[in-house]
């Protein structure tokens, strides 16, 4: 990540401390007012949740026809603004869907050559075998820059809920029977991986009896409670894809939304970007993620150290059947048994135990993958931007053998970039003076050199006067 400003670089480590992204000037408190950038603009975009399902035949759908997969953005916004010495213009866009389903993709626009404000509403994505959601609303609008408003452009895209199943599908489908022939093969696997991870905790208690000579009840007691609650786990899983291919869902979410602004406060120039998801469900309930939100902000002012931006991408509550408690950063998935505080001597026996959950959910082809991050800033102040791929979660038994992943989502991406600069001003123009030029004899300024000749001249003329009236 580029380097901030001192300032800027303690507000990203609140933000990492507490799961909100802050942002302020990088100016001094009380410093003087600086006039506005003479050039400058922005750039947002988020999205909710970008879903790819693939199938291994085709399959008929309403309204859609023969497909082999189907391909959706939701809830997507995005903005520009830009000033020059000859033009100003903002631009805002959300977009409730972009993809196959055609009914779900309405647009809200809005501009300074066009409407100020849009907003429309959609009140259910239309019935299909795939994919179900509620209520979706979008809005956007933009002002000028004036005396009195900031060149803004604004815009938000929201979805109360969607749903991904195969439930719809007619059981008749090769897909269906596929699914199957195949998941017989994993509950095999699922069977045998738990009798491994029984006989792993079994060794490790029976260790820690013999180490401690019998001393260690409350010990056993902790280790044994984790057993049942991965015994639990287990079971949900095998149930879980016993039942894929029956009325349940892929992927479940309870709320997505978007939103962007770039506007201009006072001399900084900003972009933010925000996507959010909340009430994840993977396989049924399998993997449940209470939130996961990204936000993304850039700010410059076209002065040397102005220029700061970032990029956050939380993860609240990311449990495995409500019993493994995950973390998700940019070095991958690491868990805890939930509501135990194990004791050292069991840590080593608890860790490989994560390790063959973990195993499992590879097993039942959830990958869950934490995005990549991006961020740059111009040390003159005249450029920064930000972004992050959010979180990417695929599902894909390997033993179904398809092609390409039977569903893949991208959640939450979110990026921003800001310019801003300061044309160089015209050097003042001082007014000519002339200097008057010196008699080389004299010194005098001509017009008094003038002057005193012309004195001379009328004191001769009295003194011959007085002489010739004296003679006679």
């Amino acid at each position: 990540m580029a380097r901030l400003t001192t300032r800027a670089g303690r507000l990203t480590a609140l933000a990492l401390a507490t799961g909100t992204l802050v942002v302020a000037g990088t100016g001094s408190a009380g410093a003087a007012t600086v006039a506005v950038p003479d050039v400058f603009g922005g750039k947002a975009q988020g999205t909710a949740i970008h879903i790819e399902v693939n199938l291994p035949v085709a399959i008929p759908v309403p309204g859609l026809g023969t497909i082999t997969g189907l391909v959706q953005d939701i809830s997507f916004t995005e903005g520009t603004t830009n000033k020059d010495v000859t033009s100003v213009l903002s631009n805002a866009k959300a977009v409730l869907g972009n993809g196959m389903l055609t009914p779900l993709n309405i647009v809200s626009e809005a501009s300074l050559t066009g409407k100020p404000s849009d907003s429309k509403s959609l009140v259910s994505i239309p019935v299909n075998p795939l994919i179900s959601g509620g209520i979706g609303t979008i809005t956007s609008s933009v002002s000028p820059e004036t005396a009195t408003s900031a060149l803004t452009s604004t815009s938000s895209s929201s979805l109360a809920s969607l749903r991904i199943g195969l439930g719809g599908l007619t059981d008749s489908l090769p897909l269906k029977t596929d699914l199957d022939a195949a998941l017989n093969t994993v509950q095999s696997t699922v069977d045998a991986t738990q009798g491994t991870l029984s006989s792993t905790i079994n060794t490790a208690l029976d260790t820690l009896n013999e180490v401690s000579a019998g001393a260690t009840a409350p010990v056993a007691a902790q280790v044994e409670a984790v057993e049942q609650q991965l015994t639990t786990l287990l079971d949900q899983l095998q149930g879980t894809l016993a039942n894929l291919t029956a009325d349940s869902d892929l992927l479940s979410l309870s709320l997505l939304e978007s939103s962007n602004t770039i506007t201009r406060k006072g001399d900084m120039v900003e972009a933010r970007a925000l996507s959010a998801i909340g009430g994840l469900d993977i396989l049924a309930g399998l993997v449940h993620v209470d939130a996961i939100k990204t936000e993304s902000f850039s700010a410059v002012n076209g002065l040397k150290g102005s220029a700061a931006a970032d990029s956050l991408t939380t993860v609240l509550g990311l449990k495995v059947a409500d019993v493994l408690d995950l973390k998700l950063t940019d070095k991958g998935l690491s868990g805890t048994v939930a509501g135990q505080a194990l004791p050292t001597a069991a840590q080593d026996a608890v860790n490989t135990v994560i390790s063959s959950v973990n195993g499992l959910l590879a097993t039942a082809g959830v990958n869950i993958v934490y995005g990549q991050k991006t961020s740059s800033v111009d040390p003159a102040g005249r450029t920064a931007s930000s972004s992050s791929q959010g979180v990417g979660i695929v599902v894909n038994p390997p033993v179904l053998g398809l092609a390409k992943p039977l569903l893949a989502v991208q959640l939450v991406p979110a990026g921003t970039a800001v310019n801003a600069a300061r044309l160089a001003k015209p050097a003042p123009v001082t007014p000519r003076v002339n200097t008057p030029r010196s008699l080389p004899r004299t010194g005098a300024p001509e017009t008094v050199a003038i002057v005193g000749a012309g004195l001379v001249a009328t004191a001769a003329v009295v003194s011959r006067r007085r002489r010739l009236s004296t003679e006679a």
